[in-house]
């Protein structure tokens, strides 16, 4: 919702996990932690639309005259 009030897209939500803090504490991600887990692969989609659409925007940057 807040999203939509400030007119930018909403990126997702990541699950409130304790293997978050764990993995933190090792210094070892959880997406290669645990990797099927729910924030894991939470991670990993909002890592995935945050590259993709850096990349189309540095590829609009890049075609500009």
């Amino acid at each position: 919702e807040e999203a939509k009030d400030f007119g930018i897209p909403f990126l997702g939500a990541i699950p409130i996990d304790p293997q978050v803090v764990a993995s933190g504490d090792i210094g070892v991600p959880v997406v290669s932690r645990a990797p099927d887990s729910p924030v894991g692969k939470a991670s990993m989609r909002l890592a995935e639309w945050v590259a993709a659409n850096l990349s189309v925007a540095q590829f609009e940057l890049i075609k500009k005259p």
